[in-house]
């Protein structure tokens, strides 16, 4: 068997590497045995917007969701690579509060150092954008999603395949004149999504956006969260579909962006649920109190070493 410089055949290794803490640096070690390593990063996404807050029978916009990270990709002969690798996973960004911008992600880096400098990186996955905030004139622009430059552009990227799939941007938020948000859809054509905008109101109640599968997609499994699940707003009867997470089942590039918060004439907006991994948060939904943007699902890395 070959064994130079601990490459050799025969051998297959997982690695699964998420979210630890701000600023962390995580050690990841090239497996005795292996000749091929592959990897992906996903850069964590942003929370949702705020949906607007305005007295009864006034203009409140819904917050538009969170844009997604953007997954980086590598195939790099283990020959190329040193014994160690350095790992940083990015956090998703928390969801704005009533009438509040969202916050943005942070980037996930695969690096020879503990360093995010450029020259040293294999990976960047890039994080999404925050979710922007309804208004009593607009519901919140689309939050952007990840950027598309994921390759380090250093040296490195000639010693391997390199290939990025961008993030999605948010839904925009439902308009301040009564409407559901923008709803983000699950397609074969991207892995992670933004989150759905959050609806709004002048005088009516908007059921909340909710993410939809197309294609040849199986529907989501739906369940109710004890901790965010609530009755409908006062003087409403539409259920705050807000407070309905949809997640499938283990599959972290094929996750659910959150929903967009119900609006509310006379009561508070539903608040936008959570992103899984990578996927935006939803937006929440307009009301005397704005609802709050749910928080952008966290980054990762996988790595493959065979």
């Amino acid at each position: 068997m070959l064994d130079l410089n601990h490459v050799a055949d025969g051998v297959s290794f997982t690695s699964l590497v998420t979210a630890s803490g701000n600023g962390v640096w995580l050690n990841w070690n090239k497996p005795r045995g292996c000749s091929q390593v592959y990897m992906v990063a996903a850069g964590g996404a942003g929370g949702g917007g705020g949906g607007f807050t305005g007295a009864a029978a006034t203009a409140r916009g819904g917050g538009s969701g969170g844009g997604a990270g953007m997954l980086a990709v590598a195939w790099v002969p283990a020959y190329f690579m040193p014994d160690v690798l350095y790992l940083q996973v990015g956090f998703g960004g928390l969801g704005g509060a009533a009438a509040s911008v969202g916050f943005a992600g942070s980037n996930s880096y695969v690096s020879v150092a503990p360093s995010s400098a450029q020259a040293n990186l294999y990976l960047t996955g890039q994080a999404g954008g925050a979710g922007n905030p309804g208004s009593a004139t607009a519901g919140g622009a689309a939050g952007t999603g990840g950027g598309a430059i994921g390759i380090a552009g250093s040296s490195l990227s000639c010693c391997g395949l390199f290939t990025n799939l961008p993030g999605a941007p948010g839904g925009a938020g439902g308009a301040q004149t009564g409407a559901v948000g923008a709803v983000s859809s699950i397609t074969l054509t991207g892995a992670l999504r933004g989150g759905c905008g959050g609806s709004g109101t002048t005088s009516a109640d908007f059921a909340g956006s909710v993410v939809t599968p197309t294609g040849t997609q199986s529907a989501p499994t739906v369940f109710y969260d004890p901790y965010t699940q609530a009755a409908a707003p006062a003087g409403s009867t539409v259920t705050p579909f807000a407070n309905m997470l949809l997640r499938p089942p283990i599959n972290m590039f094929y996750g659910w962006p959150g929903n967009g918060g119900a609006s509310s004439n006379a009561a508070t907006g539903g608040p936008g649920t959570d992103g899984s991994y990578g996927n935006g948060g939803g937006g929440g939904g307009g009301g005397v109190t704005g609802g709050a943007g749910g928080r952008g699902g966290d980054g990762f890395i996988f790595i493959w070493a065979w």
